[in-house]
């Protein structure tokens, strides 16, 4: 069966859906719709396609051949987007942050939760080949029980103070986690457990600053697990981009693509480099957009759930949500779950 896809927005995310989408023989793009149809436009002649203009989101959601949506606008509609597109019956791609507030984070749900659609997150460093290989030694005992971990999302997006001026608004991306943040947290959701509690802090902020939000921000979390984490999110820092991830358990420690395990490695001595693609670039096209795609396009097909399914997002929003509730607040916050939801503790060793 092919898939028809309708992508949502003509940013930089956009076209690497539309490139990822195209690469793969069981997908066909039928349309863009986007409020700028000069860069939709430039899109289709980059892409060499011959997809469809639409005028608006609902005649893309009225086209029976498209039964894929992948939603890459701007933050602040993200929700009443979503929320038409699962309503639709539509497959649903949704860029991060899935919503800018509490509000939409529990309307989404409900409105997915009552879709039966198959759902993926642009968390997409979840398909890095570091962050593999970092889920793999998670699991399989190399690090053993993890103790501590931290992530760092380091970007500065106001570059020579000319920014997208969309991106430093509140009203549109919400906050520094919010904007890009989350994805740190994700990071850490995903390799260590579910968070139980959260404290946030933001530094005094630059006076000519053009954010309207506080664009650093360090988090500890707690987690459910016993393990204890910090995340930083600067996007305005004097530094190049990095994204850290570094794991601390009880038999070994994985600072990125570094790992010291001497109960796995004998007579390891030093950090062992593991050979890999990092996470070391901003730019949307170095993120592993074709393997998130096609594993999307298999559990369409298998009717199982991605490894960033919506709900799984949701909850990675909901601990951003609260570590920012935190730094208004001014002390930790505490997340709390279903019994249903609690996962077991990793056993003592």
């Amino acid at each position: 069966m092919t898939h028809g896809v309708g992508i949502v927005g003509a940013g930089s995310v956009a076209r690497e859906y539309i490139k990822a989408f195209s690469a793969d023989p069981r997908a066909r793009i039928q349309g863009v719709h986007s409020r700028s149809p000069d860069r939709i436009a430039q899109l289709r002649i980059e892409s060499g396609g011959q997809w469809a203009i639409y005028d608006s989101l609902e005649a893309m959601l009225d086209d029976p051949s498209v039964d894929i949506v992948a939603i890459c606008s701007t933050p602040n509609v993200h929700a009443e987007q979503l929320i038409a597109t699962v309503r639709a019956g539509k497959h649903l791609v949704i860029e991060k942050p899935l919503v800018i507030n509490a509000a939409e984070l529990s309307a989404t749900r409900t409105a997915v939760a009552a879709s039966g659609v198959t759902t993926v997150c642009g968390f997409v460093l979840r398909w890095n080949p570091m962050f593999e290989m970092l889920k793999q030694a998670t699991t399989d005992g190399t690090l053993g029980r993890l103790f501590y971990a931290e992530s760092d999302y380091w970007n500065r997006t106001v570059p020579n103070g000319r920014p997208d001026m969309w991106a430093v608004r509140k009203s549109v991306v919400g906050s520094s986690l919010l904007s890009a943040g989350c994805h740190a947290v994700d990071a850490l959701r995903w390799l260590v457990g579910e968070v139980a509690e959260v404290q946030g802090w933001t530094p005094a902020m630059n006076p000519t600053s053009e954010y309207e939000f506080p664009p650093n921000l360090v988090a500890i979390l707690r987690f459910e697990n016993g393990a204890i984490g910090k995340v930083s999110s600067l996007l305005e820092s004097e530094s190049p981009y990095v994204f850290n991830v570094h794991l601390h358990g009880d038999n070994g420690t994985a600072l990125d693509n570094r790992v010291f395990a001497p109960g796995r490695f004998e007579n390891q001595a030093d950090y062992h480099v593991v050979p890999t693609i990092t996470p070391n670039s901003g730019d949307p096209a170095h993120h592993p957009f074709k393997a998130e795609i096609r594993e999307f396009l298999d559990c369409i097909e298998s009717g199982t759930a991605t490894r960033s399914s919506f709900e799984d997002g949701a909850r990675t929003m909901e601990v951003c949500l609260a570590i920012d509730e935190s730094v208004r607040a001014g002390h930790a916050i505490s997340l709390k779950r279903p019994p249903d939801l609690q996962p077991r503790a990793l056993p003592q060793t």
